[in-house]
């Protein structure tokens, strides 16, 4: 069975990622035409379900560089059968005239001259499938962070996943994971509220000023609300906040986030953590 037809029905982004990276390292190009031909409507599906316009644009041009890409793999994959054709032939010269067999390989060869041009041509597609490919893993792993990553990890380590968008003045604010973690006074969770842990994670492919100003704005004001429900049924209130980024962070811009009240975490120490509550992937790039 292909590795294809072993993917859940409900596919996650890690998924998709593993079976992109599998995809890319198949050498034969009939077997790789063929891999990716199943593989795009998947892709198309997962999009959709999404309601992501952006995602579903890159999957469309995705798609369009493939399909105008598929030739050069064709070419290529006809070009393997002719040299297989060739040995066959020289290996029965013993039997097959030399004017015949000379004759066939002639022609053989004439039609390899045919396929350089539309060879070269098909190339400048699978230079731009490439790119778009590229672009759809950069855009699936900064998903798999915000969607997946911050989700799992918060969850193996005792928080719930709860509503990530609060109403204010009117408006609504929202950051990208919000967890709780409830201490109460029975073993079995259903006593007296004692204490609870927030948790507030915002994720970035890249850092700014003004993104650590935006975060520390939005935490300032949930954890407001928050101390209001603690004031009302007397409960210990811990927030924490964390900001992941997996490029841009310098000493000065940690140092204005840890100054907020925010956690910094960049590549190295958000795979640090993962690696030590287990659940760091070495076949996916956390960042790409």
């Amino acid at each position: 069975m292909k590795d294809l037809e072993k993917l859940p029905l409900k596919l996650r982004i890690s998924d998709l990622l593993r079976e992109l990276h599998r995809l890319e390292r198949i050498e034969d190009p009939k077997e790789r035409t063929k891999e990716f031909a199943k593989f795009i409507p998947m892709l198309q599906d997962f999009a959709h379900r999404c309601e992501d316009r952006k995602l579903i644009e890159t999957v469309r041009d995705l798609s369009i560089s493939e399909e105008k890409a598929r030739n050069f793999y064709r070419i290529e994959a006809l070009r393997n059968d002719l040299k297989n054709l060739t040995n066959t032939i020289k290996e029965t010269k013993d039997v097959i005239s030399s004017d015949a067999t000379d004759c066939f390989l002639h022609c053989i060869y004439q039609f390899e001259k045919a396929l350089i041009a539309p060879k070269e041509q098909a190339l400048t597609f699978v230079r731009v499938f490439s790119e778009m490919t590229k672009q759809l893993i950069y855009e699936l792993i900064g998903r798999r962070l915000e969607k997946e990553i911050i989700p799992d990890l918060a969850m193996k380590i005792g928080y719930a996943i709860r509503p990530n968008i609060f109403s204010h003045n009117n408006s609504e604010i929202e950051v990208d994971f919000v967890g709780e973690k409830d201490l109460t006074t029975s073993s079995f969770g259903n006593g007296k509220l004692k204490k609870k842990e927030v948790l507030l994670v915002e994720c970035k492919t890249t850092i700014s000023e003004s993104d650590i100003n935006d975060f520390a704005r939005k935490v300032a004001i949930i954890k407001g609300k928050y101390e209001i429900s603690a004031d009302a049924f007397q409960y210990d209130l811990k927030l924490d906040a964390w900001m992941v980024s997996c490029y841009g962070w310098t000493d000065e811009l940690k140092d204005m986030a840890i100054k907020n009240g925010i956690k910094p975490f960049g590549k190295d120490e958000l795979e640090d953590i993962l690696e030590k509550h287990g659940i760091l992937d070495h076949r996916i790039p956390t960042c790409p």
